[in-house]
């Protein structure tokens, strides 16, 4: 059962699950347990390069830039 367990709380923190809700459905009181066990599976807290950032940024850069129509000659 508890290998049961730890394969749910991976599955769910490697597919961006809230980590919150997986430690509610663990049954933890807190989120001390869940990030220490599973850090290396919480998406964001793997990069650790600051490539999250600069993903949203460009994203959000990209989407507020006009369109330009081109023009063929």
């Amino acid at each position: 059962m508890i290998q049961t367990r730890h394969t749910f709380a991976t599955l769910m923190i490697t597919a961006g699950e809230n980590i919150g809700w997986v430690q509610k459905m663990m049954g933890h009181s807190s989120l001390k347990m869940i990030v220490e066990k599973y850090y290396a599976f919480i998406p964001n807290m793997t990069h650790n390069d600051g490539s999250l950032f600069v993903k949203e940024y460009e994203d959000r850069a990209a989407k507020s830039t006009p369109k330009v129509p081109q023009v063929t000659l």
